[in-house]
């Protein structure tokens, strides 16, 4: 996480991705991709564990 930055996302690859966006972590979208879900919801981030 990073309280520090400047711009706007955007997308390099746009075979594989369609588009980048800010969300704050009390906001976060539904569906979300599951390997996303699980770092920052469920396992990592909310426990304070970082690598």
């Amino acid at each position: 996480m990073s309280d520090d930055f400047e711009g706007e996302p955007k997308v390099m690859e746009p075979d594989e991705i369609t588009q980048w966006q800010w969300f704050p972590l009390d906001e976060l979208p539904e569906p979300m991709f599951f390997p996303s879900e699980k770092v920052l919801i469920k396992l990592k981030y909310r426990k304070g564990v970082f690598y």
